[in-house]
């Protein structure tokens, strides 16, 4: 257990020399935690770091625990230590005696803290993600050892169960089963929204035939199973091709989510058409909510069934506004 905070303490000042190695000399550290498990690094940097500047990082760390370089520690005056260039805790307080911990010629840091004797005994470092934790403030947290072997394994185990899901005989292989497959689903969904928009154009086509009139605007008012908002969008612009002048009400369920359209022309909103307050409205009959600009707003509703109740007070609703 101690032999493992070891690995985590000295990777920690490893680490800080390969972000200032890497990010520049602005980087200073500003809180770190480490135990058994894990070595957390926090420090100062104005953005999130790049995946190729995190990779750089990991091989500069890896890069000094394969040179085999002698970890030593020193107690010194203060005013030596800082001449021998030993960097301090920013905010920290020391007394005139202090205790420098180095790494080779790598890092040099004022430290009580546990260490290696050699920095081929931290074995391996992997960085397990990196985020923001204050403004200007970067958190790494990495593990060392026999834990970067067991993520090996994890990952290995995962590669593996994913092959025989997919039934890619090697790892090589998975991105190119994986784009195979999203591109047969891309294709079948595009089917199905073709066959969608058919069978509801089909529908519209029904409607279409008697269309009632609102001072001179068309009131298309349609429920349209098993269609989605993009769906219900695209039907919108085909009752526009139609009708120059039109409120569209179309309803609709997919995926288990229901959806109000209100579209309305150019003509229709200046009769006082206004599809996001008629939206509003109209959803709201059902228990729903949305809105959305004068000629085209969008409503979730959450009971699938008080769709129709919704439609069938859509003329009374528009009526109030359209003059």
């Amino acid at each position: 257990l101690r032999m493992a905070i070891r690995r985590n303490h000295t990777c920690c000042h490893i680490l800080q020399a390969a972000l200032r190695e890497v990010l520049g000399e602005h980087v200073h550290q500003c809180g770190s935690y480490v135990d058994a498990n894990q070595c957390r690094f926090d420090f100062s940097h104005f953005s999130a770091m790049t995946p190729e500047e995190l990779q750089k990082v990991e091989n500069y760390v890896n890069k000094v625990i394969l040179e085999a370089v002698p970890v030593t520690t020193e107690v010194l005056p203060i005013e030596e230590a800082k001449k021998k260039g030993a960097m301090a805790l920013f905010g920290e307080k020391y007394g005139d005696v202090v205790r420098v911990v180095s790494v080779g010629d790598y890092s040099t840091e004022f430290c009580g803290g546990t260490h290696l004797t050699n920095s081929s005994q931290a074995g391996l470092f992997k960085i397990v993600f990196e985020t923001s934790v204050a403004s200007g403030v970067r958190r790494i947290q990495a593990i060392t050892g026999m834990a970067v072997m067991s993520m090996l394994y994890d990952y290995k185990d995962t590669l593996e169960k994913t092959c025989a899901v997919l039934r890619t005989p090697n790892f090589d292989e998975l991105p190119h089963r994986a784009e195979s497959l999203l591109a047969e689903v891309r294709e079948k969904n595009a089917k199905i929204e073709s066959m969608e928009q058919a069978a509801a154009n089909a529908k519209l086509g029904d409607i279409f035939a008697d269309v009632p009139e609102i001072n001179g605007v068309k009131l298309v008012c349609a429920k349209l199973d098993g269609m989605g908002a993009d769906g219900l969008r695209k039907t919108g612009d085909s009752i526009a091709e139609k009708f120059d002048c039109f409120v569209a009400v179309l309803a609709g369920t997919a995926d288990g989510k229901s959806n109000i359209l209100c579209k309305c022309s150019k003509s229709a909103v200046e009769k006082g058409a206004n599809a996001g307050t008629l939206v509003r409205e109209i959803a709201a009959v059902a228990g729903g909510k949305g809105g959305g600009k004068p000629d085209s707003a969008m409503a979730g509703v959450p009971d699938a069934a008080k769709l129709g109740a919704a439609l069938d007070a859509a003329k009374d609703i528009a009526a109030k506004y359209i003059k």
